[in-house]
């Protein structure tokens, strides 16, 4: 998180307002996370993680721009989970708060969306843990610290065929969730090159309970693993 704090400031004279002579005004990071109840452990933990790196940051005197120092400070607001909100608070962020660079979405349905309003006003966003390719896909000013969805997919295929030995996998993942559609495809095509066959591809719903048709099938495929990207 320091390093992505830092690397955002790095772009403040050519992404902010000019700074006035006789001045060093605080550098003004926002962070936008996910506080609803399911999801709030992943935003609380990306402002806590801002938090410090700002902390450490000021102990040691801030960030030097321009040959000056220069504070931080931290605008921290709730996306609340939701596509539009997190648009409306980044733009709020970039049009009333000043901020050189964002932190955050977490989630990719909200970074996606918010990444678009970022790049268009030439602001850096840097998504913590936004795994979808799409986050970033033909962006100059948008990043993420984390992989990417195919990545994940390929990866868990050659360890289930080549590490475990696995030559036939069933997989179950969310269709509601395109994150979870998204590696489950590729899952079964990286797992199929390999040389395995993917015997039972089956699907469910968010918050769908019953599940035993989908486990008959795996169970009668015989496959030698079972796959869920959760």
């Amino acid at each position: 998180m320091a390093f992505a704090l830092t690397f955002s400031v790095s772009h403040l004279t050519s992404c902010s307002a000019p700074i006035a002579l006789g001045e060093a005004p605080t550098i003004r990071i926002g962070v936008v996370a996910s506080l609803s109840e399911a999801v709030a452990e992943i935003g609380k933990s990306t402002i806590d993680g801002a938090q410090l790196a700002v902390q450490e940051i000021n102990n040691v005197g801030g960030v030097e721009v321009g040959g000056r120092q220069h504070q931080m400070e931290l605008v921290i607001e709730d996306d609340q989970d939701k596509p539009e909100v997190a648009v409306s608070v980044v733009q709020k962020l970039i049009n009333q708060e000043a901020v050189v660079a964002i932190v955050g979405p977490q989630l990719s349905r909200n970074a996606i969306p918010a990444a678009d309003v970022a790049e268009q006003a030439r602001i850096p966003l840097i998504s913590p843990v936004s795994t979808n390719p799409e986050t970033t896909a033909n962006k100059r000013y948008v990043f993420r610290t984390t992989f990417v969805d195919p990545f994940q997919g390929q990866v868990m295929a050659r360890f289930a065929f080549r590490n475990l030995g696995a030559q036939k996998a069933a997989v179950l993942y969310d269709v509601a969730s395109a994150y979870n559609r998204g590696i489950a495809e590729v899952f079964k095509q990286a797992f199929e090159e390999n040389g395995g066959q993917v015997v039972a591809f089956e699907s469910y719903t968010t918050g769908q309970q019953q599940l035993s048709a989908q486990f008959d099938r795996i169970r009668a495929s015989r496959s030698d693993v079972l796959f869920c990207p959760i």
